[in-house]
């Protein structure tokens, strides 16, 4: 994906039309991978998946705990890059280079 060139181009010191170029397109690549398949999988996690009607009370309590971790994560983190983009942006265009 494009966080390790982002990673790159920050630790190169490397700003302008490049590096925002590949900030705007990691912020994309993040919200079509993790974020817009969110209502599908919440959906699942609400309906339960099917062909797993075998387990215990136990492993669905577990499930139930455990299974909205990621998704939280996921939106936390999509927040954090988007309040970095929108940092960045806000920028003076001389700062950036």
């Amino acid at each position: 994906m494009a966080l390790i060139p982002r990673v790159i181009l920050i630790k190169l010191g490397v700003g302008g039309l490049v590096n925002t170029a590949v900030s705007v397109f990691f912020i994309l690549a993040f919200f079509i991978v993790r974020i817009l398949p969110l209502p599908m999988l919440a959906y699942l996690l609400v309906r339960g998946i099917p062909g797993l009607t075998h387990l215990t009370p136990f492993e669905r309590g577990i499930s139930w705990t455990t299974g909205p971790l990621p998704l939280l994560l996921n939106l936390y983190w999509f927040n954090l890059a988007i309040q970095g983009l929108v940092k960045f942006l806000a920028k003076p265009m001389k700062d950036k280079q």
